[in-house]
């Protein structure tokens, strides 16, 4: 059972979300254990199916019915994969009055589409300044907008559009988007077979061209109106004053 210790923090907030989160990790240990048992398994059953097929002939229904659990076996850890996905999603904690873009990027058998980039556009394709993300290796993506970036936009009609700049596209799945200050939406989207294609060709063709090494790559600054998410954020300054210490300097006898 997961268990919280208080760490003495004011808010109740950041106890339930660490709750949540050791919740969430757990979840995930379990499905992965589950999905590599059944990983381990399927061979198995398929042996035995070709041994009693060897012996007795494949219409009998023993080796019928072993063929069909290692099939059936074939669509539970694919289930089990995509539910894997889902728990290893971690909504990022936005202030009250923020607005919060956010989904899963899926294929048709709703597996994540991974390292994506995401945009959102208004009604003519004009690019929203700032708000380009990548989706993380369950598909999830998620835009934070502050409250004067949601009060300028309340009025526009806007979309989630894969990829960057004039080369984005609207999914045909994509819905219409309104934001308002404090709102969330929430929207998964589908990409059919040719934008699949599409996005795997991308960044099939951007991992040749980019020689730069992952480690080695600066996140671009977030324009004004848009908030970094927990991938993005700077990491926290050490307070006024603080230095290392150092190796203490012998004293010269006197």
């Amino acid at each position: 059972m997961a268990s919280i210790v208080n760490s003495g923090q004011t808010s109740a907030k950041n106890d339930l979300a660490e709750l949540f989160d050791t919740l969430q990790q757990q979840r995930t240990t379990l499905i992965d254990q589950v999905r590599t048992l059944e990983l381990v398994a399927r061979p198995l059953f398929q042996l035995e199916a070709e041994r009693l097929k060897a012996k007795v002939g494949p219409d009998d229904p023993r080796v019928q019915a072993l063929a069909q659990r290692a099939d059936n076996q074939l669509e539970l850890i694919a289930a089990l994969q995509v539910e894997s996905d889902i728990a290893a999603v971690r909504v990022p904690s936005v202030e009250r009055d923020d607005t919060l873009i956010d989904g899963r990027l899926i294929d048709a058998n709703q597996r994540a589409v991974a390292d994506t980039q995401v945009q959102l556009v208004d009604e003519k394709g004009q690019a929203v300044a700032g708000a380009t993300v990548t989706t993380d290796a369950s598909g999830y993506y998620s835009i934070v907008l502050t409250p004067e970036a949601s009060t300028a936009l309340k009025d526009k009609q806007l979309f989630v559009a894969i990829g960057t700049g004039a080369a984005a596209k609207v999914p045909a799945a994509a819905q219409p988007i309104s934001v308002v200050p404090g709102g969330r939406v929430l929207q998964q989207i589908g990409l059919n077979a040719g934008e699949l294609s599409n996005v795997r060709a991308k960044i099939d063709l951007g991992a040749i061209l980019d020689p730069t090494p992952a480690s080695a790559k600066k996140a671009a600054p977030a324009a004004a109106g848009v908030k970094p998410t927990r991938e993005t954020e700077p990491a926290p300054k050490k307070p006024a004053g603080t230095t290392r210490a150092g190796p203490r300097a012998k004293k010269k006898p006197r």
